[in-house]
């Protein structure tokens, strides 16, 4: 109302509510009054960081306030609250969504500070807090939840992880989450400020310090081993048969594999029979999980004249003892890193599905390098004694076992032998300590050694290397 309007409305105040008067100036530099009902604890001595009525939407200056407990003592519009302050530039907007839209400023005086509406935090949207006064390190706040207001009385500047209500009573930049005192989401507290947390393969100390669902992990920031990263954020990994676009999508032990032959487009998570069927580009370890296994087992896989192969069979330095009974070479034995077989019954599960072929790396003494491949392979189960077909020989390194000239040492056609059941005609794995297609006794054996007390392997291609193999290396590949 103008200075020289009447009032006659007359309000009934509740029972802990006062009359007020308060004089303000609008923009246009016209003095007005509001009158009404207030609560008692916006009537602050020697202020004018109140806010009432139609001051707050019309963004003026309050020049006085009063306040009284009697019947219509608000009929006088005076007050003499006439304490001054210095100015200081406040935001100067109306109507926004958020305070960051809010491009223009207004100058105030200091005790006027400013004033916002905001949600404690996304979880409680319908409750809002405005800050009506600010003084030292304390504050006002009208707690507004639906039709309901409360007054309270506040401290401010308290430090992180200190119980809050609202995000005036917290040092800047922390905000109320929670009623606690935390950085804002997308940063995190290193000891004395708010830091951006970190990013994917970023160097951490605690997960606290790596944004959305990112753990640290031995240092870094990463996903759970369960999750995978989406490019944004962290996802609970896919399981065999769902659609994926990379084996980073997949579960444990599954990887992003093309099974329609009739859309090789179509790609699903799904276990690897074979190094064959996995996306791989370096020689490493992987899993693998042919039919025969009950469990997902891991394998050597190796890129070899641009096509990926299982190794079965690696002898290197002598450090796996290779003179084992017939269960051990089921089941296969020693370090998929190092030395290693990697068992007949995998051998036969793989080389079963579908055609395969083998090829044979060999080192000899001299470091020369060699290598025999042949076109078809194929081992029986272990009711056939593993029966082993392998032919269609190409190479450096000659034809052992194949065409050998000598159907005494031929390993085509020949079935497995082991020290404790004995397969050939003349006890050979007993006498060459080592488990092989043996027949009279061989023209090929890589898992043989000189002697029982001997510590280095003795590894025999006899066409055309004869004993001198120091390494060797068997793989399979389907094509």
């Amino acid at each position: 109302m103008a200075e020289n309007d009447s009032c006659h409305n007359v309000a009934t105040c509740q029972d802990d509510e006062v009359c007020f008067t308060q004089k303000y100036q609008t923009e246009d530099n016209k003095t007005r009054f509001d009158v009404g009902c207030s609560y008692p604890e916006l009537c602050r001595k020697n202020s004018m960081g109140t806010i009432f009525g139609k001051r707050a939407a019309g963004l003026g200056h309050v020049l006085c306030h009063h306040c009284c407990t009697e019947n219509v003592c608000n009929s006088a519009f005076t007050c003499t609250d006439n304490f001054k302050a210095p100015t200081l530039s406040c935001m100067y907007c109306s109507g926004i969504d958020m305070i960051g839209k809010c491009n223009s400023t207004i100058t105030c005086t200091n005790d006027e500070n400013q004033m916002s509406m905001r949600p404690v935090h996304q979880q409680m949207a319908a409750k809002a807090i405005c800050c009506v006064y600010l003084e030292n390190a304390n504050a006002l706040l009208m707690i507004i939840t639906g039709q309901q207001i409360d007054v309270k009385y506040v401290s401010l500047d308290r430090n992180v992880d200190t119980a809050c209500v609202s995000s005036y009573e917290c040092r800047e930049p922390l905000i109320c989450l929670d009623n606690v005192c935390k950085c804002p989401k997308d940063e995190y507290w290193d000891g004395s400020h708010c830091r951006p947390k970190r990013q994917l393969n970023s160097i951490c100390k605690t997960s606290e310090e790596c944004s959305d669902t990112l753990f640290c992990i031995h240092g870094v920031c990463k996903c759970d081993r369960i999750d995978y990263w989406t490019g944004h954020n962290c996802s609970t990994s896919k399981t065999e048969g769902q659609s994926c676009s990379s084996s980073n999508e997949c579960s444990r032990f599954l990887y992003c594999l093309s099974t329609d032959p009739h859309d090789v487009n179509k790609t699903v998570c799904a276990a690897a029979n074979e190094c064959a069927d996995i996306p791989f580009v370096h020689n490493d370890v992987f899993y693998i999980h042919p039919k025969v296994v009950q469990h997902p087992m891991l394998a050597y896989c190796v890129i070899e004249a641009g096509i990926k192969w299982t190794v079965i069979q690696r002898r290197t330095n002598g450090s796996v003892d290779f003179n084992r009974n017939w269960q051990e070479y089921k089941e296969g034995f020693g370090n998929v890193l190092g030395e290693y077989w990697l068992g007949n019954d995998v051998i036969h599960s793989i080389s079963t599905n579908g055609r395969h072929k083998l090829r044979v790396n060999l080192e000899e003494k001299s470091n020369g390098k060699y290598y025999a491949e042949y076109s078809t392979f194929r081992l029986e189960d272990e009711h056939s004694n593993y029966l082993l077909h392998v032919t269609g020989y190409s190479g450096t390194a000659g034809d052992s076992m194949e065409n050998v000239g000598n159907s005494n040492g031929q390993a085509n056609g020949a079935v497995f032998s082991t020290k404790d059941r004995n397969n050939d005609r003349h006890e050979c794995a007993k006498q060459y300590f080592g488990g092989w297609w043996y027949v009279n006794c061989y023209m090929s054996n890589l898992n043989g050694r000189a002697s029982l007390n001997a510590t280095k392997p003795i590894l025999a291609w006899a066409l055309n290397l004869g004993n001198r193999v120091k390494k060797s290396m068997m793989l399979l590949t389907k094509y």
